[in-house]
């Protein structure tokens, strides 16, 4: 499902770009709805500056400086460098039923174990600061114990002015391998 949601990107990305927020259509995608997530980038100028009412964070999301990340270990440009937080708009089922809750409305901040400095946190950051898609292996925190990993592709999707407004998460879970398998016999061939 993640290979089919990144091939459903790259089919509606512009050029070289990223793909157009208006671009997304769901009835082309329906089975790949449940494995789906869409986060709002909530984006506050500076410190100091007040948030954009159509952009800025809302009651209960508060945004968090992200002024000392570095991405890809190199330095974010300052003026690359809002204040960011990501808001959670669509969870689909699959997502869902592997959540220990359901967050949809909620920023990540507002998440235990996902605001700043976590795994999910920093792919985020980074897919709406470099406008690239990010493949992500997290481990799985949720509360089913024979899921171990999260597989995600985490992509950007921009406005009309080429903004990363959203950002689309496809995510699969896959369960912890067998211990029959991790133990097996090796067979020699003689």
């Amino acid at each position: 499902m993640v290979r089919r949601a990144v091939g459903y990107w790259m089919s509606k990305r512009e050029a070289d770009g990223p793909m157009l927020r208006r671009r997304l259509d769901a009835a082309e995608i329906p089975q790949l709805l449940p494995y789906l997530l869409l986060l709002e980038v909530v984006r506050e100028a500076g410190q100091a500056a007040a948030p954009h009412p159509a952009s800025g964070p809302r009651a209960g999301c508060r945004p968090e400086r992200v002024n000392e990340q570095h991405v890809n270990e190199q330095p974010v440009m300052s003026e690359m460098n809002p204040r960011l937080n990501f808001r959670y708009r669509v969870i689909g089922d699959v997502s869902l039923r592997h959540s220990r809750g359901n967050y949809t409305g909620k920023c990540l901040s507002e998440v235990d174990g996902q605001g700043p400095g976590s795994e999910v946190w920093r792919v985020c950051t980074e897919v709406a600061l470099q406008r690239r898609p990010l493949l992500s292996r997290p481990p799985y925190i949720g509360p089913l114990s024979h899921i171990f990993q999260c597989e995600s592709a985490v992509m950007p999707l921009v406005d009309d002015e080429g903004d990363v407004t959203r950002v689309l998460i496809a995510c699969d879970f896959l369960p912890e391998p067998a211990r029959s398998q991790l133990h097996a016999p090796q067979h020699q061939r003689g």
